[in-house]
């Protein structure tokens, strides 16, 4: 590409020259410099600009380029925490579809088409997932458009095609709880002889939080007493914290003999003395739960669902007295107003009705 800044008749320069784009070349004229020297230094922004007005497309608006800016852009806009779960998107879904991809491959409406279908039909996406992937998508393409790498045209036929998937208040605080066949084909489906079975049962007998499992410690369990103390909590970015949730957080939880010996074989074999009792990142712990779930072709709960809200209710199945409403509300960490809406409330005797 050769250089060219020329003074025109009325005293302005202008930007004048021939850029080879895919093997054509094409003459890229920008007027309105006030000086030799503000065309000089705006020169290679101006070209830039040019190309993405003119739609040409080059290598370097692959898809994985494109997203860094865009995850610069957004950066500027977002919390650290949302920012995260706009890339968890991309990292699970749409990186996998346009890897290596040019956008003129990327944004064409037939293919757009397809791919939306295909996330309205998908049973493996409950409609917050299917409204949270389409969400990221259209900022995405909105970002594509304010920096001139598709057509206004484009746009709204993306805008047209990715109606936004609307998640009723309801369905989204819609939690399910986990049938007693479905937790037995989960943990046949898990080798025995993996850590991953005494992770799954630790977690799923204790009913804890998927923070405050993550952050349990060797120290965490007392193996005189058989109890797991909750104590701490692992944060989405790997800190490891003392702060817990709310007062009601810190407490300590009975095991059962199968459960405790279960531990205690596990920290033995593993030579654990010091440090968190599993290694894993709130992704790492979600993606092993998916794909066990999936062995065990059951519905894909959450962590939450298949862990602290099973137990919750499980407890409260069992309650006749305001007693053991406390019992199990300080357990769980609750307070006993929250356990006895919450929980309790389904029940047929219905024990809630009495003290709410």
């Amino acid at each position: 590409m050769r250089k060219g800044i020329y003074k025109s008749s009325d005293g302005k320069w202008y930007i004048s020259t021939k850029i080879k784009v895919n093997g054509d070349y094409h003459t890229c004229t920008i007027r309105g410099f006030n000086s030799k020297k503000e065309a000089d230094d705006n020169y290679d922004y101006e070209i830039d600009k040019w190309k993405r007005s003119h739609h040409f497309y080059t290598n370097e608006n692959l898809f994985e380029a494109t997203l860094q800016e865009f995850y610069e852009y957004r950066a500027k806009q977002l919390r650290a925490d949302s920012l995260k779960k706009t890339k968890s998107q991309f990292n699970t879904y749409w990186c996998i579809i346009f890897k290596n991809q040019p956008l003129t491959t990327i944004f064409n409406v037939n293919r757009l088409k397809i791919i939306y279908n295909d996330i309205v039909k998908n049973k493996d996406f409950n409609d917050r997932k299917k409204s949270n992937l389409v969400k990221s998508f259209l900022e995405y393409s909105h970002f594509c458009y304010l920096t001139k790498r598709i057509s206004n045209e484009m746009y709204e036929d993306i805008r047209i095609i990715y109606q936004r998937i609307k998640v009723s208040k309801i369905v989204q605080n819609e939690k399910r709880v986990v049938p007693q066949n479905e937790m037995e084909k989960f943990f046949n489906a898990i080798d025995h002889t993996n850590k991953d079975y005494v992770m799954f049962k630790l977690f799923t007998y204790t009913g804890t939080r998927i923070s405050e499992f993550l952050g349990l410690c060797v120290d965490c369990f007392d193996r005189t007493n058989n109890k797991i103390k909750i104590k701490r909590q692992l944060l989405t970015n790997g800190k490891l914290t003392d702060t817990l949730k709310t007062s009601n957080s810190y407490r300590e939880i009975p095991l059962n003999d199968e459960i405790a010996n279960l531990t205690s074989v596990y920290i033995d074999n593993n030579n654990l003395k010091q440090g968190r009792l599993f290694k894993l990142s709130h992704t790492d712990f979600k993606r092993k739960l998916k794909h066990y779930e999936r062995e065990a072709n059951i519905p894909l709960y959450s962590s939450h669902e298949i862990g602290r809200h099973t137990k919750c209710y499980q407890m409260a199945m069992k309650c006749e007295t305001i007693s053991d409403v406390v019992y199990c509300a300080k357990t769980m960490g609750h307070s006993v107003n929250i356990y006895l809406s919450t929980y309790c409330s389904h029940l047929d005797n219905s024990i809630a009705k009495k003290f709410l």
